[in-house]
């Protein structure tokens, strides 16, 4: 993920510098909380309510890459696509994005998300990306997630392009873009970024705290976004444990401890934060607690078992058991295929310079490639594909299909949890 945030932020840097586009983003009101959402400028909403599965009149997404389909593809094709430059980006390889229709879906699983199947078991016949840049109402999608997306403001390069998503952002383009109704559902997941990187703060206790209280900070903004604008269903998953996740599966020691203790104690500050938020909306917030469906050191989980009972023949199950855990895809290895007007440009020394060179550097090369070569009109495809590990073979047998994003399998028991909680909130409704 670091690596290809890095390629995208290079590019969401140096494609307006050359081309002298410029973009940007308003500071979010922190007044009275009753108050908080209500300047949002609601004059461009549209309606795309329709009649679906347990009465639901609309469904979206706020969130991650757990729930991304082309968000972060979308995103960049959005920002920073010109009258001079169109921007194609395609995430694909051994273990990312699926084909359908023939249409290929760039996403972080080898098939749909479990938003996705959650759309699609709802009734609704379409389902696409949005975001703030999306400025043509018959383009507005339902699906507000982007992968790599935060609660918590992020620094570094990738916050170039990451903190333009962040929750609280995301949650104003929705009410910005959407005409609210009673029955509509807001699926609402994020906080597993923000555990990476708090976990990646973990020597630096002070910096770690305030990472936490942004984060909660901007969830909690997020949410009354939502619900001072008429928002009465929002079903609200957890991060899971990240000791559960590949990428921290075999620490030990300190380590491990550490990082069980920040997952511990973010979780416990998000049910305080909507705890404290619910009774003063009808309990409107309905929980999907993955934290306590991926906790535990030894055995597999509550939501491992669910997934190994799928497999009926014992030697796949067994197959299956080995690979819990272990990512499919091999994270240092990548491949970066891109054309500027079908024309194919080698970028692995920009890719080589990303770990050497300051990052402004980069930059400057690759605007003086693009100002050397555009023309009237362009087009940038960006093809970024994942490679599976030399030794795996059957995909379908992996609960990870990377460091720390699940394959389809689990995606479709998500997605079953989630349809359940939807038909319970329906059973609330009065006709």
């Amino acid at each position: 993920m670091k690596k290809i945030l890095s390629i995208l932020t290079v590019l969401s840097v140096s494609t307006p510098l050359a081309i002298q586009a410029v973009s940007c983003s308003n500071e979010l009101d922190l007044n009275n909380p009753y108050l908080v959402g209500k300047n949002i400028d609601k004059s461009q909403a549209k309606d795309s309510s329709g009649k679906y599965q347990f009465g639901v009149s609309n469904f979206y997404v706020i969130g991650d890459s757990l729930s991304d389909q082309d968000g972060l593809s979308g995103l960049i094709n959005n920002k920073l696509s010109t009258s001079i430059l169109k921007i194609n980006l395609q995430l694909g390889g051994d273990g990312y994005g699926y084909d359908e229709n023939g249409v290929h879906h760039s996403n972080f699983s080898n098939g749909p998300t479990a938003s996705v199947q959650v759309s699609k078991a709802l009734g609704l016949e379409t389902f696409n990306a949005s975001n703030q840049f999306v400025g043509i109402k018959e383009e507005y999608g339902k699906n507000y997630s982007v992968g790599g997306a935060t609660a918590a403001q992020v620094s570094g390069i990738s916050s170039i392009l990451l903190n333009d998503v962040t929750v609280d952002k995301q949650t104003k383009t929705l009410i910005s873009q959407q005409i609210i109704h009673e029955k509509d559902i807001v699926f609402f997941e994020i906080g597993g970024n923000d555990l990476m990187s708090m976990i990646d703060l973990r020597n630096s206790p002070s910096d770690q705290l305030k990472f936490m209280n942004d984060s909660l900070k901007r969830l909690r903004i997020a949410l009354l976004n939502l619900l001072n604008n008429d928002v009465k269903n929002i079903i609200f998953m957890t991060p899971p444990i990240m000791s559960f996740v590949p990428r921290y599966a075999n620490k030990t020691g300190d380590e491990l401890k550490a990082i069980t203790n920040v997952s511990s104690e973010y979780y416990e500050n998000v049910l305080k934060l909507l705890n404290e938020i619910n009774p003063y909306y009808n309990d409107s917030i309905h929980l999907y607690d993955l934290y306590k469906d991926t906790l535990g050191e030894k055995g597999e989980t509550n939501l491992e078992k669910r997934w190994l009972d799928t497999f009926s023949d014992s030697s796949l199950k067994e197959k299956a058991k080995s690979n819990l855990r272990v990512a499919y895809t091999d994270e240092s290895k990548m491949d970066f295929e891109v054309k500027l007007n079908d024309k194919p440009i080698d970028i692995s020394e920009i890719i080589e310079e990303l770990k050497t060179k300051p990052f402004d550097e980069v930059v400057n090369t690759i605007i003086e490639f693009l100002k050397n070569n555009l023309q009237a009109e362009n087009i940038l495809d960006v093809k970024i594909k994942t490679i599976k590990a030399q030794e795996h073979d059957d995909l379908n047998s992996f609960f990870f299909t990377d460091f720390v994003h699940p394959t389809k399998g689990v995606h479709e028991l998500v997605s079953k949890d989630i349809l359940n909680i939807i038909e319970e909130i329906s059973k609330t409704w009065k006709n």
